[in-house]
């Protein structure tokens, strides 16, 4: 039994001591050589010096200097009216309470207007406006300011050339039982005054027949006619103004269809090449016709604005002037007249 008990003992020591002798075949290696061969030295590297250059030259900004604003332009050369003369300013106008464009609107001329002149001229805006009085604006308002022109050389006021000591134009030579034209959109009211009621509005080339007149109210001779809806062509009658010479809303159709020679006014200095715009203020579309005549076929119904070059005219007939012109946009050609003073259907673009 004391044997079995020391054998594993016996074991034991000789492991060790075989353990012991393999420790002493292993060469020794010092610490350093240990950390030597675990980090190997590496070659310093080379730095290049650097070499600076001579400093970059910045060219400056330009200085911007700003420039004084624009003054505006001075008026032109005002027309030749006199304070105290009756005018007759175009519809489409305002009446404002200083000469300035900006300033309050105290009434609005949707047609023409016979007005005083009671001061002016006064630069205002770049534009030449005159004080008139004789007018219905806003409560307590009794005079106001209107533009004289504008700055293509249209003008928006003209001297009223009445008969002394009568308020009205002598009136177009028309009887009982003519048949009128309207030259433009009249309208047909219930009483012989621009502030009656409007019972229709008769379109251009519309016909009336005369019952009565004239009667001068609103420094405007009007005259009782008979005409019917456009609509429905029921028969209505009521009091329609003639307008004012050069620039007529009636016309008698024997005048018209030649019987009777109107003359014109001179035309628009224009040449062929010159290029035009349509324009009115009374919201009726003016006519291209076939000839120069407001009995031609009709051709087309002009847009305001739209821009026309002249062709060849002027040529007078029925009181106007007409002018043969390309419809720049679509081509068309055909006679348009330029209107009368005052009223001109056309607005010059270039010469």
């Amino acid at each position: 039994m004391a044997g079995s008990k020391t054998r594993p003992l016996l074991l034991l020591a000789v492991m060790i001591a075989l353990f012991l002798l393999a420790m002493m075949a292993i060469p020794l290696t010092s610490p350093a050589s240990i950390a030597a061969q675990a980090f190997p030295t590496l070659p310093l590297a080379t730095f290049v010096t650097p070499t600076f250059g001579p400093s970059p030259t910045f060219t400056p900004l330009p200085t911007f200097t700003l420039s004084a604003p624009r003054t505006p332009g001075a008026c032109p050369q005002p027309v030749n009216l006199i304070p105290g003369q009756l005018v007759v300013v175009t519809g489409g106008i305002n009446v404002r309470s200083e000469p300035s464009p900006s300033a309050p609107l105290i009434a609005y001329f949707s047609e023409e207007r016979l007005v005083r002149l009671i001061g002016g001229p006064a630069c205002g805006g770049g534009y030449n406006w005159w004080q008139v009085t004789g007018f219905g604006g806003e409560p307590g308002a009794t005079s106001g300011w209107v533009i004289e022109g504008n700055n293509v050389g249209r003008l928006f006021i003209a001297p009223a050339l009445v008969v002394p000591d009568d308020p009205c134009y002598s009136p177009l030579p028309l009887a009982v039982g003519d048949e009128v034209i309207a030259v433009t959109g009249v309208r047909v009211r219930n009483a012989a005054s621009l502030a009656a009621y409007t019972v229709t509005v008769v379109p251009i080339d519309g016909r009336m027949t005369i019952l009565e007149g004239p009667a001068c109210f609103n420094g405007i001779n009007w005259w009782r006619v008979s005409t019917t809806y456009p609509t429905t062509g029921t028969p209505v009658e009521g009091w329609a103004a003639e307008g004012f010479p050069d620039n007529y809303w009636l016309q008698s159709v024997d005048a018209l269809t030649g019987a009777v020679e109107i003359p014109c006014v001179l035309p628009l200095t224009l040449r062929p090449g010159s290029r035009v715009a349509v324009n009115y203020y009374d919201g009726v579309p003016r006519r291209l016709r076939a000839e120069p005549n407001v009995n031609a076929q009709l051709l087309l119904e002009m847009p305001d604005e739209i821009a026309l070059q002249i062709i060849d005219g002027p040529v007078c007939s029925g009181g106007y002037n007409w002018w043969n012109v390309r419809v720049i946009s679509t081509g068309y050609v055909g006679w348009f007249a330029e209107g009368r003073p005052g009223r001109y259907n056309l607005e010059i673009i270039s010469r």
